[in-house]
């Protein structure tokens, strides 16, 4: 396995290494829930601190911009969405698409995020 070096001189695993790992296994990391959120529904909460550039979780779905999610939101509120910004530009990860699919076809098209 491949690894970062840390300023310490401690090693740890290459972030896109362990993504594939859970990505192939269809699992995602231990040390996150899925808790009820009231008036939003449900959402992801990590259980631990995560680091800069640790592999957080499989979100299968068409990356869009977050104007045309916002869009998307505006004529069918039902759909699955996470909006997030990444170096200066808004994004938006849609899962309308994938509804229904078993998560096995849905992982051909999957985005892997990091944190960052």
């Amino acid at each position: 396995m491949l690894t970062r070096r840390r300023h310490c001189g401690v090693g740890k695993p290459n972030p896109l290494e362990v993504a594939a790992q859970y990505t192939e296994k269809e699992k995602d990391p231990p040390h996150f829930i899925v808790k009820l959120f009231e008036n939003k529904g449900r959402g992801i909460v990590a259980q631990r601190d995560i680091s800069k550039g640790e592999f957080l979780l499989e979100y299968p779905g068409q990356l869009i911009s977050a104007q045309e999610g916002n869009q998307r939101e505006e004529e069918e509120s039902s759909g699955f969405r996470f909006f997030f910004k990444h170096q200066g530009q808004s994004y938006c990860i849609s899962e309308d698409k994938f509804k229904g699919k078993k998560k096995k076809e849905r992982h051909k098209s999957t985005n892997r995020k990091e944190g960052l």
